[in-house]
């Protein structure tokens, strides 16, 4: 979703980067955000496969 569609963009803050292990090297944002890697995001977020 392109931030450009919101009209209050004021209220966003930038503090997390997902799948940080998997950028190109020469990507970089200027604010210090937290991160997580690949890893971590499916630790996180992906469902439990002993719940079934």
């Amino acid at each position: 979703m392109a931030a450009g569609l919101f009209n209050n963009q004021e209220s966003f803050n930038f503090d997390l980067q997902v799948f940080i292990d998997k950028k190109p090297s020469f990507y970089s944002f200027a604010n210090k955000t937290n991160t997580m890697t690949e890893a971590e995001v499916i630790e996180k977020y992906a469902p439990d496969k002993q719940e079934n």
